[in-house]
């Protein structure tokens, strides 16, 4: 009988330690309406913090750092995590020029997956979000690299449509169409030109 019991404790304190070791949070952050900031990603760990920060000038490559967390910080991200949006009502409509994030947590007999954009949040909320955030501002150490969800981390801009050719006879429409070849945008990306030959 003892060994029973023994067995049992073993095994529940296992389950507990699993348990824990799934817990998480991470939010993603997608394309600013600003191209010079970077989409992030951070995940926390009751003991843990990993975070991702997209390269200037290669979209969809990431530095990684990580380092440990306090308990405690974690303790209170997820208490406010789950009064905030435990009943988070979705919104489709998309924000002209907004940058969408998504929120994943996963606790022991709660999970959930939210996507959103900060027009859309109460203050209280908006606060949460950027105190998630502002971890990524905690002494970090360089990793070599850490999975983090893809849907706005690795998502590509779609490719603009050709820009029509103007009759010969419209010069005004001939002469946008010469300086839309010779566009800035157009010259960094050389594979769009083709688009408009």
């Amino acid at each position: 009988m003892r060994v029973f019991v023994c067995i049992f404790i073993v095994f529940f304190l296992i389950s507990c330690t699993t348990n824990k070791e799934k817990e998480f949070i991470v939010l993603t952050t997608g394309f600013s309406s600003d191209p010079s900031t970077p989409r992030i990603g951070v995940k926390i760990q009751p003991d843990s913090i990993y975070y991702c920060e997209e390269k200037r000038n290669k979209e969809g490559g990431y530095n990684y750092f990580s380092n440990n967390l306090n308990k405690i910080i974690y303790s209170e991200i997820k208490e406010d995590i789950l009064k905030e949006f435990h009943n988070y009502k979705h919104i489709n409509d998309e924000v002209l020029d907004g940058t969408p994030l998504q929120l994943i947590y996963n606790f022991e007999n709660k999970c959930d997956t939210i996507s959103f954009y900060f027009a859309y949040l109460t203050n209280s909320q908006a606060e949460l979000i950027g105190k998630v955030k502002s971890l990524s501002k905690v002494k970090l150490h360089k990793a070599n690299y850490h999975p983090f969800p893809e849907n706005l981390l690795k998502y590509k801009l779609p490719t603009p449509p050709p820009i029509p050719k103007p009759d010969k006879e419209d010069q005004e429409s001939l002469r946008t169409y010469q300086y839309g070849l010779n566009n800035p945008i157009l010259l960094k990306r050389p594979e769009w030109r083709l688009l408009t030959l």
